[in-house]
């Protein structure tokens, strides 16, 4: 941070101060007419003196104006700091649409990798046959030797009967 303070004169200090020369002057012409331990000199005397003391009290300089800036480097410094700072949000603002799109992707992939694995066994699962087999009869698609009850023949020992 730099700072520019302009001092001035104090004007009333200079009214002061002018009035005061002015009455030294006008002792020193007097002086040169009268003596020193006239009437119209020491009257003079006193005035000098009261404006000596009033001269005291006021302050001789004042503060006319006072400019307080930042230095150029920090200023640029500062700057370059907000900038990064926005450029930061945007990236982060960025990053978080980017992981939305990537679970997205990431749920379509993996539904897409069910509905392959589904439709893989679907096809290895054998059709069913739309076409009589040769151990089935012509009306019914229950195989023949399904319908025949199988028991043991009393007419023959060991010798199985089908009806």
């Amino acid at each position: 941070i730099s700072s520019n303070t302009n001092i001035t004169m104090n004007p009333v200090y200079q009214q002061i101060q002018n009035k005061l020369t002015q009455l030294q002057l006008e002792r020193d012409s007097l002086v040169q007419r009268y003596t020193p331990e006239d009437r119209l000199v020491k009257d003079k005397e006193k005035e000098i003196e009261e404006l000596r003391k009033k001269l005291e009290t006021v302050k001789q300089t004042t503060v006319g104006s006072e400019n307080i800036s930042l230095n150029d480097v920090h200023r640029r410094i500062l700057n370059e700091l907000l900038g990064a700072r926005v450029q930061l949000k945007a990236l982060n603002e960025k990053k978080a649409a980017l992981t939305n799109q990537v679970e997205s992707y990431s749920t379509a992939a993996a539904d897409k990798k069910r509905k392959k694995r589904t439709l893989i066994i679907t096809r290895r699962r054998p059709k069913k046959r739309e076409f009589p087999m040769p151990w089935t009869s012509a009306s019914s698609a229950t195989p023949i030797y399904w319908r025949r009850r199988v028991f043991p023949c009393r007419e023959q020992v060991g010798a199985l009967c089908c009806f």
